[in-house]
This record gives structure tokens, sequence and C-alpha cells, in this order.
């Protein structure tokens, strides 16, 4: 398996999918002009080197990632980091995010995604999430709680949903 990106440092890849590999280290990201990363799977930890990168979709999903402080100011779209231990969301408030997946982390709180004004799908599945406020006033289209420790709907009254998953919920 793929443990190393450097030979690729340099390079002018806009898309780049690295999971499922033994990577741990993005440093030779940096600069590059990338778009897209997935990085699924993989053995990272930090995402320092994606600091003022072009990104505008992200999947870390699956790896040892805690701290989404380095993405702070990037104009992502789509964000995936399902299955970390990532607590806190400060960092992608004012965010252009359109697609936020944090299923299994262990984020309770979405108080900086009041300001993601462009959010349409947020997938809840399995967290601590109890509140769903911060989402007063989006106009979404999928929202996923299976699992959540969500009890009231009532704040989703009135948007366009699609789908609305909440199985395993205390929804009463």
């Amino acid at each position: 398996k793929v443990s190393s990106i450097e030979p690729i440092h340099g390079a002018s890849l806009e898309t780049l999918d690295i999971s499922n590999t033994l990577v741990r280290d993005l440093a030779p990201l940096a600069a590059m002009p990338l778009r897209r990363l997935n990085a699924i799977g993989t053995l990272i930890e930090s995402l320092d080197p994606l600091r003022d990168s072009p990104l505008e979709e992200l999947d870390v999903s699956h790896t040892q990632i805690l701290d989404l402080k380095p993405l702070r100011g990037l104009r992502l779209r789509v964000l995936s980091f399902e299955h970390t231990h990532v607590r806190e969301l400060s960092a992608l408030a004012g965010m252009p995010l359109e697609t936020i997946v944090l299923n299994a982390t262990d984020v309770t709180d979405l108080s900086p995604l009041a300001q993601c004004t462009a959010l349409v799908t947020v997938h809840l599945t399995g967290t601590g999430i109890r509140d769903l406020e911060p989402l007063r006033g989006r106009k979404l289209h999928g929202i996923f709680l299976g699992h959540s420790k969500v009890r009231d709907l009532s704040i989703l009254a009135g948007m366009p949903l699609d789908t609305i998953f909440f199985d395993g919920t205390e929804v009463t």
C-alpha cells in the first residue's frame, strides 16, 4: 500500500484520492491547487498542511483527525469527517458549506453552523447532538439524525426537506 505522497509534491493536481492507504502526512499537498481531496481511512492525524488551500471538497472520514482548526477560512462546500474524534466546529463558522457529514463523531454543539447559510444536507447520525436550533432558517433538503440525541424536530418546519432519517432517536 502507498504510505507516502512525497513523489507528487509540487504537482498541479485538482483532485486527489488517497483513501485506504497508509499515508500519514499531508505536507506534500501544501500549496497544491487541490479542489477535492479524499483521504478516507488513512493514518493522517493533522490537517495543518491544508491551511490556505483552495479545497472545496474534503473527506477525512475514518481517520485520526481531532481538530478542524486548520480549515478555518477555507471555502469548503462539502466536508465529511465521520467516524473521527472531532468535538468542535468553530473553525467551520461562515464557510459556504452545502453538505456536512459528521456521523459518529464527538460533536454535541452545532452553533458554528448557524453562520453556514448555504447548508442543504446535514448528517448527524450517531452523534450527541440534541439541539437543532443553529439550523433555523436553513433551506435543508436532507437531514440525517438516526441514533442521535435529538428529541424535537419542530425547527425543521417549513424547510424544503425531501429526506429525513430519525430512526433510533428519542423524537416524540
